[in-house]
């Protein structure tokens, strides 16, 4: 929890979780690399650090997922979508969400050619 008259400049988490959004508008300007090279660098930083809220690592692997994903990628997708997940408890998303990851990850697991098929996945899993 932020500590009362600490700045946003000195919690780390929030910065984190401002270059993820500034990330995020450029992919929605089209700006892949300026996007992937700042979700990277943010990525890069949170490997030196041991004590990060789960919500920024669930920020940071969903608006990877999506560039994946608008890139086509189905494995980086994949990748990445799996770490949203993990990160991000299931009450935070609604009905209509889950279902929509599903979906989406489902159809990466048929086009990509990397991925585990769906009965590796269960017995790595069930």
């Amino acid at each position: 929890m932020e500590e009362e008259g600490k700045s946003l400049s000195e919690n780390v988490d929030a910065n984190f979780i401002c270059k993820i959004a500034i990330s995020e508008k450029k992919l929605n300007l089209g700006q892949h690399h300026d996007s992937l090279s700042i979700l990277k660098e943010v990525q890069d930083q949170l490997r030196a650090l041991s004590d990060v809220d789960p919500r920024v690592y669930s920020s940071l692997f969903k608006a990877l997922a999506t560039l994946f994903r608008r890139k086509n990628d189905h494995e980086e997708f994949y990748k990445n979508a799996l770490q949203f997940l993990a990160y991000t408890p299931k009450e935070d998303m609604t009905k209509e969400e889950q279902k929509d990851w599903c979906v989406r990850m489902g159809m990466s697991v048929l086009l990509g050619k990397n991925i585990y098929n769906i009965s590796e996945l269960v017995r790595k899993f069930g």
